[in-house]
Formats: C-alpha cells, sequence, structure tokens
C-alpha cells in the first residue's frame, strides 16, 4: 500500500483565523472606549474652560472698575457714588457707581479733590450677557451669565457672586466665583 503524501500550504486554518478576528475585534472594542471616554473629559474640559474664562473676564472689568469708586460718599448733591440696584427687584443683581478718572490739587489749601466720571452700570440682560454701560458706550464685558449679585458691607466692601456656564442640558457646567473688594475710600479708614 502506498500512502499519499499531503503537501500543507502556507496560510491559517478557518479556527485559527476566526480567533485572531476576535482577539482584534476585542481591542478596537476598548480602543474606541478609551477613545470615546477621552473625548467626552477633553469636552467637558473645554467647556469648565470656557465658563471659566467668562467668569475671569467679568471678574477683571468688576474688580478694575471698582476699587476707585467710593462706596461711602455722595456727591455734591446727595447722590451716593455707588448703589446696587435690584433690576428685576429683589435680585440685587446690578450696580450704578461712579469711578475716580482723575485729580484735581488745589496746592492753596493743601488738598487733592476726586474727579469721578459718569455713572457706570454693570448688568446683565436677557441674553445673558454682563453688560457694562457707561453714557453712550454699552460693552459686553462676559457672556453666558447666569447669575450675579452684589453686597455691600457696612465698612464699606463690595462683594460679589458670579456664575457663568458652558454647554446646554445635561453637558452644562456652571462655575461660580465670590469675591470682594474694598475700593480707595475703606482703605482711607
Amino acid at each position: 500500500m502506498v500512502r499519499a503524501e499531503r503537501t500543507r500550504r502556507g496560510g491559517f486554518t478557518l479556527p485559527e483565523v476566526a480567533v485572531a478576528l476576535g482577539l482584534v475585534s476585542i481591542v478596537l472594542v476598548a480602543t474606541g472606549m478609551v477613545f470615546t471616554a477621552i473625548s467626552a473629559s477633553a469636552t467637558e474640559s473645554d467647556r469648565r474652560l470656557l465658563a471659566q474664562m467668562e467668569c475671569d473676564r467679568a471678574i477683571l472689568a468688576l474688580l478694575d472698575d471698582l476699587q476707585t469708586t467710593s462706596t461711602i460718599e455722595t456727591d455734591g448733591e446727595g447722590a451716593p457714588y455707588f448703589e446696587i440696584r435690584d433690576d428685576p427687584p429683589g435680585r440685587s443683581n446690578a450696580i450704578l457707581f461712579r469711578r475716580v478718572e482723575g485729580f484735581r490739587a488745589d496746592p492753596a489749601n493743601d488738598v487733592v479733590e476726586s474727579i469721578y466720571g459718569e455713572p457706570i452700570r454693570y448688568a446683565v440682560d436677557p441674553d445673558r450677557n454682563l453688560i457694562r454701560t457707561q453714557g453712550d458706550e454699552r460693552r459686553v464685558i462676559a457672556n453666558r451669565v447666569s447669575a450675579l449679585t452684589f453686597t455691600l458691607s457696612t465698612t464699606g466692601t463690595v462683594g460679589f457672586t458670579i456664575s457663568t456656564f458652558a454647554g446646554d442640558g445635561n453637558d452644562r457646567v456652571l462655575v461660580e466665583n465670590t469675591l470682594s473688594i474694598t475700593p480707595r475710600n475703606g482703605l482711607e479708614r
């Protein structure tokens, strides 16, 4: 009896290919899940950074303007240089103030008098923008402002809390900061 020799051709058997495809599928699915998680985390970080930048823009503008106002003095007609407004009523979410924009020296009496500029108003509009208005100039200071409140202590320190957001619905990220500033008049006490 003569036996026929079988020659094996190069390649893989069907079970070997099936196992290899299964392993490759598992690796691809795991890689996809990792990239999805990284992408979601990066998107939330982007929203948080955007909300924080808007909050920082508002804080910088408010601190710059408020540092030279007087929260305890009034002008020659008795109007205060600083007041908190309710817009709408009961919210303490707008301020109207005048800041020092120059000085006048009176050497004969050894006095330096502060010169106050036109009133400045900060308030949030219906589109959730923080608006700074002075005279005819109206500027958007920050976008996506969800809340803004002001307080005034008996010593003249102005406190404010501002909340900004980015994203919508379940993807919304909220950033809130509370600060206070003692304008120059508080330092004179």
